[in-house]
């Protein structure tokens, strides 16, 4: 997508916009004066680490939750909130990262209970209905299979589906290529833009920077429930983005580990920022972990101290944990006693259990 075709297509007009807006659950404040504008139009990406609150600011503009302050207005209308029947009325549709879908039903009933009354096919019209929105989205599967046997591919793209036959004016699509292979990631962006310039508005949320890079118009950082700045994605760096994320530099966030050196260190490209989690080589120089849980090896013995060597190195092979544009490879599969790294986007590798 070029910028001007992104000009060309997106307007001025407000399709959504939170001002002030507050959330609070017991113990924690996951919203603190978030205030956001999305042009119609437009695809608008919110970033952020787990718990930054932007899960939490699209469920009160679906009306799944109620801010305690602050104000939402979509399409010039302040919905009373607290009501998904109100906000589905009112044009807002969410795609969530675990499909919501009935998996009893099949493909075909579950599309036709998932879009308002007013919108569902007479009874002789179904199964052509049915097909037609199935393929503007491209997914295949046939619409008298039951959604249990479908794999979770599949059933995000039927959960997309659904919300495209609402025909909603903001769609909004959290995590929606977690579980895609790149050609399907593919077909789903060719249906945003497809979409977008028929003026509908996309808020894409997403911890997968190359993903936004591609597909958004600007962008929101999110960090601890609060806004940290709207950009124009093309005006800024994936590298700008992860330090904003992070609150800092990615470097000082998340230092290497002394003595952890070897292949697979570093896993960034050409004009990337560099993945921060070191991984560990046969041999450590500098002073080791312990780890209090076990740690199988090739003889499946323990780590016996913290001032012995690791006995238990990142095997070969054992890849990043995300595939971003940091981390470009898909989870390789890890040896025994090692986990992926759980710090998503900003971290990448292996460390031990």
């Amino acid at each position: 997508m070029t910028d001007i075709d992104s000009a060309s297509r997106v307007g001025t007009e407000t399709a959504l916009e939170f001002s002030g807006v507050v959330k609070r659950f017991p113990g924690v404040v996951a919203l603190n004066g978030v205030t956001m504008s999305v042009r119609r139009g437009e695809v608008h990406a919110v970033v952020g680490e787990n718990g930054a609150g932007k899960s939490t600011l699209m469920a009160i503009a679906s009306g799944a939750e109620v801010a305690d302050e602050g104000s939402i207005v979509v399409g010039g209308r302040r919905p009373a909130g607290g009501s998904p029947r109100e906000a589905l009325e009112l044009g807002v549709s969410v795609v969530y990262q675990h499909a919501s879908i009935t998996p009893d039903l099949t493909v075909e009933e579950n599309l036709v209970l998932g879009v308002p009354a007013r919108l569902r096919p007479r009874r002789g019209d179904v199964s052509r209905w049915v097909r037609e929105q199935l393929a503007l989205t491209g997914c295949t599967v046939h619409p008298h299979d039951r959604v249990a046997t479908l794999s979770p591919a599949e059933r995000q793209l039927v959960e997309i589906t659904k919300a495209a036959a609402a025909r909603s004016t903001i769609l909004v699509l959290d995590e929606p290529t977690e579980s895609l292979t790149a050609q399907e990631t593919q077909r789903l962006f060719d249906h945003i833009r497809t979409v977008t310039a028929d003026g509908t508005t996309v808020i894409y949320i997403s911890h997968r920077l190359g993903d936004v890079k591609a597909i958004s118009d600007r962008l929101t950082v999110l960090r601890d429930g609060e806004t940290r700045g709207t950009f124009v994605t093309a005006d800024v760096t994936e590298h700008r983005i992860l330090e904003l994320i992070v609150g800092g530099d990615v470097a000082h966030a998340f230092p290497p580990r002394p003595g952890r050196t070897g292949p697979g260190t570093s896993c960034s490209r050409s004009g990337s920022s560099p993945a921060v989690a070191p991984t560990t080589s046969a041999s450590t120089s500098g002073p080791a972990r312990s780890s209090a849980s076990p740690g199988s090896t090739a003889t499946g013995s323990r780590t016996s101290s913290a001032a012995s060597p690791v006995s238990n190195p990142r095997p070969a092979g054992c890849g990043c944990a995300t595939r971003s544009s940091t981390c470009p490879r898909r989870p390789a599969r890890c040896a025994p006693g090692w986990r992926t790294c759980p710090r998503i986007a900003t971290r990448a590798g292996c460390s031990s259990p």
